[in-house]
């Protein structure tokens, strides 16, 4: 109730970046944006525009948390080859259910699986109800689109995860390791801090 979500437009990009340059580093190896990093970021990103960011704003319209939600399918498509039997059967049931709730069922064998990825997550890390807000606001809008399911990713460590306590979520375990071109990690020291980690760029 205390939070209001809305979608951003070029003219958010200043303080979407200043938000970054407060969040980004309470995480590593976050990228460092000014706005006009954050444009030519996204100018660059095949099917990505500012119109595909939320933002979350508290009752005072302070920007407080923002995420982009990437349809990928300019520069990437998963298609589907088969499905489990238990997979079969959720399939069955879900798209029986999808015209009743406005959702979009999996599709049929051999045809291509549309979805979203989120990008730029920027939530202070003791802003669960942030994350819950954007995410929420994110379905409401694929909602009845061709996008099946969106990606989120997050540090297994971090509070946020507890955004998506109670929903319909599918975790993937994914194990990180920084690494040099000549091998072995020879960077800054590794702290305690979440990695942040663009699922979009996987």
């Amino acid at each position: 109730a205390d939070l209001h979500v809305e979608e951003a437009t070029s003219a958010n990009l200043e303080e979407m970046a200043d938000l970054w340059r407060e969040v980004a580093p309470s995480r590593q190896f976050s990228t460092a944006f000014d706005a006009d990093g954050l444009r030519r970021w996204i100018d660059r990103a095949p099917g990505l525009s500012v119109g595909d960011y939320l933002l979350a704003r508290d009752r005072q319209r302070r920007l407080i948390g923002f995420v982009g939600m990437w349809d990928q399918r300019e520069m990437k498509t998963l298609r589907v080859l088969r499905y489990s039997p238990a997979l079969s059967v959720l399939r069955s049931v879900v798209t029986a259910l999808a015209p009743l709730v406005g959702a979009t069922p999996p599709p049929p064998i051999g045809q291509p699986l549309h979805y979203a990825s989120a990008v730029h997550l920027c939530v202070p890390t003791n802003r669960p109800d942030v994350l819950r807000a954007l995410v929420l606001g994110a379905y409401q809008r694929l909602r009845g689109t061709e996008r099946v399911f969106m990606n989120v990713a997050l540090d297994a460590r971090e509070s946020l995860t507890a955004a998506l306590g109670g929903l319909l979520a599918t975790p993937t375990a994914i194990h990180a390791y920084a690494t040099m071109p000549s091998g072995a990690w020879t960077g800054g020291a590794l702290d305690d801090r979440p990695l942040h980690f663009e699922t979009a760029l996987v």
